[in-house]
């Protein structure tokens, strides 16, 4: 008995034994493969804190405005000089169309950047598919902000503002940055001129405007020329005359004074919606993002706009695919949830 315990003993020293020694050759392995790994400088990419963010899923909606979803990445861009992309640029179109319609000055319309994007690339024979349910041709003077991506693949690097005045008959092209967005300017034009005054014309002027000293202003001059242009044609019915000389000066405060506006417009919504939390039964610091959510989960499926199913395959500059649950849907569902007196 005494013989067999030791034998076992003797056994499982050796079997430790064996193990401690591949373990050893092991990390030594290991060390030595990492030692002939390169170093990376310390201002490599690979290292970068916008390479690796902290929380690289994070992207909080900021704001939810009729069509358009603000998350951080978008209100980010004004936080720091970078270009504006469809997302900021198409929720400020939309803010002007709201507030012109509030004051009953209806005559004029902004197109949001996916439709214009989607107008440049399609022939003027389907524009009747994307005008006319909005009435197109009722309306004055309508602002199509323009990219320079002329494929179907995403893109683009500039922006600039291109106006349709049904008054004068003519389309008018404001670019930041003289020239380049010259060839995309005139494609539109000709098809915007042939669906509205059903014959092909040249109705195209190149208009002298302020230009930027810099390569990341241009979207914020088109929102500056859309705030002077349109404030013009309402007092003058017409374009052509338009000083836009204090536009630099706009520009230099437009990144602030979008940041107020936005937080204005959630601090606004949250307001209207703490009205409705008692019946909705809903935390107090309720938001649009959980109140979707809520919704969602009781609704099989949100209504998806045709035009943001693949921006992708229509070329457009930046992530429109994120307007997807808009204010005016979670409204909607909250009104209909209210007034029939259901619970979340």
């Amino acid at each position: 008995m005494y013989k067999l315990l030791y034998l076992r003993i003797k056994y499982l020293n050796l079997f430790f034994i064996v193990t401690f020694f591949q373990i050893k050759i092991y990390i030594k392995f290991y060390i030595s493969d990492f030692s002939t790994m390169p170093v990376l400088p310390a201002n490599s990419k690979h290292l970068s804190h916008d390479a690796h963010p902290t929380n690289p899923y994070k992207n909080d909606i900021v704001l939810s405005y009729h069509d358009y979803l603000l998350r951080t990445s978008d209100v980010a861009l004004l936080e720091r000089n970078d270009w504006l992309n469809d997302i900021i640029i198409g929720f400020y179109f939309e803010y002007l169309n709201q507030q012109y319609r509030k004051d009953n000055k209806s005559q004029l319309l902004f197109i949001g950047p996916e439709v214009a994007q989607l107008l440049k690339m399609q022939d003027s024979s389907q524009y009747n598919i994307f005008l006319d349910p909005i009435e197109a041709t009722n309306y004055d003077f309508i602002f199509f902000p323009l990219n320079d991506c002329d494929s179907n693949e995403a893109g683009g690097s500039h922006w600039s503002l291109l106006v349709y005045s049904r008054m004068e008959k003519m389309c008018y092209h404001f670019d930041s940055s003289s020239g380049i967005n010259g060839f995309s300017a005139k494609k539109l034009a000709r098809k915007v001129t042939k669906y509205f005054l059903e014959k092909q014309e040249r109705k195209y002027i190149e208009m002298d405007c302020p230009q930027q000293n810099n390569s990341y202003d241009c979207g914020l001059y088109v929102l500056c020329l859309a705030d002077i242009i349109s404030r013009h044609a309402i007092k003058n019915s017409k374009v052509s005359d338009c000083d836009c000389s204090i536009v630099p000066e706009m520009v230099s405060k437009k990144r602030s004074n979008l940041l107020k506006l936005i937080y204005d417009l959630k601090t606004k919504l949250i307001n209207n919606i703490h009205v409705k939390n008692y019946a909705l039964s809903l935390p107090v610091n309720a938001n649009v993002e959980s109140i979707s959510f809520l919704i969602s989960s009781r609704i099989s499926q949100a209504p998806f706009s045709p035009l943001h199913a693949k921006p992708h395959s229509i070329g457009l500059p930046i992530n429109t695919c994120e307007k997807i649950r808009s204010t005016k849907f979670v409204r909607k569902c909250i009104k209909t949830l209210y007034n029939s007196k259901k619970i979340i």
